[in-house]
């Protein structure tokens, strides 16, 4: 009976050690559509001029190697290009690559200390900045 109490035990605690991993997957599953639909949202609704988006199926920031990748692909110079996004990840990768970066605050991410050369508050101050 303690054997069987043992093993029972050890049954619920692997369901429950699953069931908090299909959890976390489930959310970074989550946030990795919100950042996909965010994109979408700036190239489609508001007509962001740009050549290419990418998403974070890459290596992961702050290695520049999807933002070089892309600057390669563009034949874009580093003072042609700009990185926008929500994360202090996203800034870094920017000043690894000698990049100028935007911050969007309205993100999941956070800038933390990270530097960014201008900041937007809202989707639509992105168009306005890199317009000016």
């Amino acid at each position: 009976a303690a054997h069987e109490r043992i093993v029972h035990q050890q049954r619920v605690d692997e369901l429950m050690r699953r069931s908090e991993l299909d959890a976390l997957n489930a959310m970074m599953e989550g946030q990795e559509k919100e950042r996909d639909r965010l994109a979408k949202d700036l190239h489609d609704r508001l007509g962001l001029p740009c050549d290419a988006l990418r998403g974070g199926d890459q290596a992961k920031k702050p290695d520049p190697a999807m933002l070089l990748s892309l600057m390669a692909v563009l034949d874009s110079p580093p003072h042609a290009t700009w990185m926008v996004g929500d994360h202090h990840t996203d800034l870094l990768a920017a000043r690894a690559a000698a990049v100028r970066c935007v911050h969007c605050t309205w993100g999941f991410g956070r800038r933390e200390d990270a530097h960014a050369d201008l900041v937007a508050d809202q989707p639509h101050d992105v168009l306005r900045m890199l317009h000016a």
